[in-house]
């Protein structure tokens, strides 16, 4: 099954990487906001953390797919 969606994840993720490019700062402050709660050893937090960053992430995804659309392998 990985074998199967690793171009599609590959390609998207490049996509994704180079069209965020303008919001990467709110990435890495979701990314930062992940390691503080790890240093801090607080679960909460960092579930919290976790949910906002796949949440957003998948949202970020979806509009790179939207505006890219199936652009076959590379």
């Amino acid at each position: 099954m990985h074998r199967a969606i690793e171009p599609q994840t590959e390609r998207y993720w490049r996509l994704y990487a180079s069209s965020i490019i303008r919001e990467l700062h709110v990435s890495v402050a979701e990314h930062e906001e992940i390691i503080a709660a790890l240093l801090k050893g607080d679960p909460d937090r960092l579930e919290s953390a976790l949910s906002i960053n796949w949440e957003n992430g998948c949202k970020r995804l979806a509009r790179v797919i939207e505006v890219f659309g199936e652009r076959g392998s590379w």
